[in-house]
């Protein structure tokens, strides 16, 4: 039993050695419908793994296509170092309903082929838009009021 843990243990390291990494994981902004400031999306910083290069694509859910673009929408790593992918936010986020949105923003590898490139996952960014409107408020009630 030991065995099998150690070998397991020894496995998830060199896995992680290898893999390619986005950081941060997850964000969350907030979006007031009421103001008309622009919305500033946190950007992520994506790492290739000690191996290989790492070239990927940026995919954006398609309901969530004109509320986010990303910058680059495709582009390389180099081996062990580290890239910086920007996101804004589109038109679309004005017609957003009040509510939260989870977007899972993916990083998808364009090369998976023989040797080291068969290591690389999809690695993927969640975006968390929370939409709000302070112009909506409740009245408090009848006895309160002054």
């Amino acid at each position: 039993m030991k065995f099998r843990l150690a070998v397991l243990s020894m496995l998830l390291l060199v896995g992680s050695v290898f893999a390619q990494t986005v950081s941060p994981a997850s964000a969350s902004v907030t979006f007031d419908k009421s103001t008309q400031t622009t919305v500033a999306l946190p950007s992520v910083t994506l790492t290739a793994p000690s191996i290989s290069n790492f070239w990927y694509l940026t995919s954006v859910p398609t309901e969530f296509a004109g509320v986010i673009s990303t910058n680059p929408v495709y582009g390389a790593v180099s081996v062990g170092q580290s890239g910086t992918v920007t996101f804004s936010a589109g038109e679309g986020i004005k017609a957003l309903d009040v509510g939260s949105y989870v977007i899972p923003i993916s990083f998808i590898p364009l090369y998976t082929g023989a040797g080291p490139y068969n290591l690389l996952q999809t690695v993927v960014y969640t975006l968390t838009i929370n939409v709000t409107n302070s112009r909506t408020y409740v009245l408090p009630g009848a006895n309160d009021r002054m």
